[in-house]
């Protein structure tokens, strides 16, 4: 999977969350999220939609932040 698909299905994931928040169940949420956390290339992601810095963010916005981010190999 190259990294447009994995972001379009990030943010597939991403909306499905905020449009879905008060129905789905907890299980349903975890593996969303798990999902998420492995496409991801950064390790925060969640800290951009429960703790944002300032604003909320939309999931487009999360999405960019998320995918701009680049590890540090030491």
């Amino acid at each position: 999977m190259g990294l447009a698909e994995q972001k379009q299905e990030a943010l597939r994931l991403l909306k499905k969350y905020f449009e879905e928040v008060d129905t789905l169940s907890e299980k349903e949420t975890d593996v969303l999220f798990l999902r998420l956390s492995e496409i991801s290339p950064d390790p925060e992601i969640s800290n951009y939609i429960f703790f944002p810095e300032g604003a909320e963010l939309t999931p487009e916005e999360i999405i960019e932040k998320a995918f701009r981010y680049e590890s540090i190999e030491l």
